[in-house]
């Protein structure tokens, strides 16, 4: 089988190309950079708002992995044009090239009526997209995804590194179901070699609070502090000063989410793809000093 990537120098692709050649398949990458492709991996300099370059990435592939997505806005890159527009552009372009298998990477929690919450809703209307578009489809919506480079980790440590103590916004209560990138990868070759026309949970199976997670990275990180639970809004002025910084912390848009639990059926994974996913609590989590 031979697939295009898209998104390939991110987070998750940086995970499932690898995973895809160990499995027997060609891969082509399409990505603005080579760096990091493992060997044989042929690369497309571009993004999926280029037809012409998603025309060439397409040229006699099987299948498409659609990883390319936004959760932070910078210039014209917003989550329209992105999530939204760039999820159509591929699925043009696989009808026009003949492509018929798409596996979408879309995310927990996506669904109707969240015009409130702009990157869940441009999800959303990615995923309905691909749900029209008359191919052979697998919607895969993980949970928090944990695992090398997982950018979710990111502000916990730098609070863990700079602060005396770990602030909760909205009291740390929020629940989310963390799962291990390997097993992301794992559902995207079996739903590659089995399209299920139909929207996917993949999800861990446990459900964690935001104070939990903290505590799983304090403890992995040996750096435990004392909780501080504050109101949402004192929490506005740190995200409101991350506009200036390339990578931002988090931001508004992120904050307005943090109320909004990230949850599914706890056997969701088993009952979709057969295979028992993986406890952060279990995981080998020396990769967090590294954020």
């Amino acid at each position: 089988m031979e697939v295009l990537v898209t998104g390939a120098s991110g987070f998750v692709g940086g995970h499932v190309v690898p995973r895809l050649v160990a499995e027997g398949m060609t891969v082509r990458a399409l990505s603005r950079s080579p760096e990091g492709l493992p060997a044989g991996v042929t690369h497309v300099a571009g993004d999926v708002g280029d037809a012409t370059i998603l025309r060439q990435a397409m040229r006699d592939a099987d299948a498409v992995v659609h990883l390319v997505a936004i959760i932070v806005e910078r210039g014209d890159q917003t989550f329209f044009r992105v999530n939204h527009l760039g999820t159509e552009s591929v699925v043009r372009t696989m009808r026009e090239a003949g492509v018929r298998t798409l596996v979408h990477q879309s995310a927990l929690g996506v669904g109707p009526g969240l015009q409130k919450y702009p990157y869940l809703h441009s999800k959303w209307l990615g995923e309905e997209a691909v749900r029209s578009s008359g191919l052979d489809y697998t919607i895969l919506r993980p949970g928090v995804i944990h695992g090398p480079g997982a950018g979710f980790f990111k502000p916990i440590v730098w609070n863990l590194r700079w602060l005396p103590v770990f602030p909760l916004p909205a009291g740390g209560t929020t629940r989310f179901q963390p799962v291990h990138v390997d097993d992301v990868c794992t559902a995207i070759v079996a739903s590659l070699r089995s399209p299920r026309n139909e929207t996917a949970d993949v999800a861990g199976p446990e459900i964690l609070t935001f104070a939990q997670l903290a505590r799983i990275v304090m403890d992995a990180l040996g750096k435990p502090r004392p909780f501080l639970k504050i109101p949402l809004w004192m929490a506005r002025p740190f995200a409101w000063s991350q506009r200036f910084r390339r990578e931002p912390l988090v931001t508004s848009k992120q904050l307005d989410m943090v109320v909004l639990d990230n949850t599914t059926a706890l056997d969701a994974t088993i009952k979709a793809f057969g295979f028992e996913p993986k406890r952060m609590s279990e995981a080998d989590l020396r990769w967090l000093s590294e954020l």
